[in-house]
């Protein structure tokens, strides 16, 4: 996990089985500069999902015989900016590489505009990506592609 967190390197997992009446798993995370270790529960709603994200992804990662198309909605929208950047390496770095990603967002870090084909994006949809979040560069872009 902590290969794409890099909010806090100073982290660890511990998994503890509890045997009560039955078998409970125990997860905490770790704060090695404070020695302090808390319940999952207890950390971020973003370090939590992100967590959670981790462990989903290397159930399927296990399952050789199958092939997923991954649809991904708003994915961390409780991550600050820091964790998104980690979460789109991830997304880059492993899910792309066997599995087909399609992801909605509005937030436009998830693009990255050096390699999105501008000239397969439709009319309107290229229009809300640029007028969105980079309004004095769209007038430029739109001479390109209309010419």
């Amino acid at each position: 996990m902590f290969e794409y967190w890099t909010t806090n390197k100073n982290l660890d997992i511990e998994f503890n089985v509890e045997h009560v009446n039955e078998r409970i798993l125990n997860i905490r995370v770790r704060n090695n500069n404070y020695r302090v270790s808390l319940p999952l529960g207890n950390r971020s709603k973003g370090f939590q999902w992100f967590f959670s994200f981790l462990i989903w992804f290397s159930k399927i990662q296990g399952d050789k015989n199958k092939k997923y198309i991954l649809l991904l909605d708003e994915p961390g929208l409780s991550l600050h900016a820091s964790a998104q950047d980690d979460l789109l390496r991830f997304i880059d770095e492993k899910l792309s590489v066997d599995y087909q990603i399609n992801h909605s967002s509005p937030k436009m870090i998830y693009i990255h505009l050096d390699t999105v084909d501008l000239s397969s994006l439709s009319y309107i949809s290229l229009y809300t990506l640029l007028n969105f979040s980079f309004p004095s560069v769209n007038i430029r872009i739109w001479r390109e592609l209309e010419s």
